[in-house]
C-alpha cells in the first residue's frame, strides 16, 4: 500500500481520506492535496509490501475549494461477486456540499468494467479495474456501482470520496489534467 505521497514544485505532500481498504484485489487509498501542481512538479510514492496489484491515478483539478477538504468521508466496500456480467453496486458517497466532484476507484480480479455509475466518467478503458469520477449538485448520497463483462468481478474492493468546489454555488470543478500510473507492481 502507499503510505505516503510528497512532491517539489512545490513542495508538500498529501493526505490520504480514511485508512483506505483492503480486498482481494489489492489496496484502494485515495489522497488529496491543495496545489498548484505544473509539469514541473514531481511526486515522491512511499509503500509498503510488495505493491502487487496496487494502482495509483493522480487528478488535478481546477476550481476545487482550497479549504474544507474532503468534503465527504471514504467511503469503501469489498467483497467476491460470482455473478454473470450485469452491474455490481459498490459503496455510496455522501457529500457535505452541494458542489464538487467525486473520486472513485474499485479494484476487480476478474472480467472487465465498461461503464461507473452514478453517470459519471469511467477513466480507464484498458483495464479491468475501474476509476471514475462524477461531478455533483446537491448533498444527495451517490450509489457507486460499474458495469461488468464476461465473468463475476471476483474478489473485489473500492474506494470513494468527495471534494468540494470553491463555491458551493459555482459550477463542479473540471479536470485540468491526470497523470496515471496504471498496475504499479514491484515484485
Amino acid at each position: 500500500s502507499v503510505t505516503g505521497i510528497s512532491h517539489t514544485s512545490p513542495s508538500g505532500s498529501s493526505a490520504q481520506v480514511g485508512s483506505g481498504v483492503t480486498g482481494g484485489e489489492g489496496v484502494q487509498q485515495i489522497f488529496w492535496d491543495v496545489q498548484t501542481w505544473t509539469n514541473a512538479t514531481t511526486h515522491t510514492l512511499t509503500m509498503s509490501g510488495s505493491g502487487n496489484n496496487n494502482d495509483v491515478t493522480y487528478y488535478c483539478i481546477a476550481g476545487a475549494a482550497s479549504t474544507g477538504q474532503p468534503d465527504s468521508s471514504l467511503a469503501t466496500a469489498s467483497g467476491t461477486d460470482s455473478s454473470a456480467p450485469g452491474t455490481l453496486n459498490t459503496y455510496a458517497i455522501t457529500p457535505s456540499s452541494s458542489s464538487g466532484i467525486m473520486i472513485a476507484t474499485t479494484g476487480v480480479a476478474l472480467g472487465h468494467t465498461t461503464s461507473c455509475g452514478p453517470a459519471g466518467y469511467q477513466d480507464n478503458m484498458d483495464n479491468n479495474n475501474n476509476w471514475c469520477h462524477f461531478a455533483y449538485s446537491s448533498t444527495a448520497s451517490q450509489q457507486f456501482s460499474i458495469t461488468k463483462t464476461g465473468s463475476g468481478a471476483g474478489a473485489w474492493s473500492g474506494a470513494g470520496a468527495a471534494f468540494k468546489s470553491a463555491s458551493a454555488a459555482s459550477a463542479a470543478p473540471a479536470f485540468d489534467k491526470r497523470k496515471k500510473l496504471d498496475r504499479l507492481e514491484t515484485q
